[in-house]
């Protein structure tokens, strides 16, 4: 990624110039390709489209800073992480889709936030994560907390 950092720390502003614009897009997308790939697709999947790369670097660090459990309670983290999911959730563009295919993505949703809440946890907590990922029908998530405490 040489010389490529500029698209993060914004020492390189988007020129004036169209194609000079036009080219500086084209390594803008290609600093969020690259950030896209090094990092887990679970993380991935869980940000927000952005067209800016410092804002995507940025959204990234604030969730590894934020989600990380080290010697908070069970119950901090699962607070914590619902918080944020009800600032993303309110932030969300509502689409009209027909309501088996809502019902589908709240489903998808779901077993996600499960899945992180899940994978945040410290080691003390590993036994609980293969024991809830593979049931059938995966929990809520308030009642995975409830199983975990």
């Amino acid at each position: 990624m040489k010389d490529k950092e500029v698209f993060i720390n914004e020492s390189f502003p988007i020129p004036f110039d169209k194609r000079m614009a036009r080219l500086w897009r084209r390594c803008s997308q290609l600093v969020r390709t690259w950030i896209g790939n090094c990092i887990a697709p679970e993380v991935v999947a869980g940000l927000p489209l952005m067209k800016d790369p410092k804002k995507m670097w940025e959204n990234i660090r604030e969730m590894y800073r934020k989600l990380d459990q080290g010697n908070m309670t069970i119950t901090t983290v699962y607070n914590k992480l619902s918080g944020l999911w009800n600032e993303l959730e309110a932030a969300k563009e509502k689409f009209d889709w027909p309501d088996h295919i809502q019902q589908q993505y709240k489903q998808m949703r779901e077993r996600e936030k499960a899945t992180r809440f899940l994978l945040i946890l410290n080691e003390a907590y590993l036994s609980f994560r293969p024991q809830i990922l593979t049931m059938e029908t995966l929990p809520s998530l308030g009642r995975i907390y409830q199983l975990i405490i």
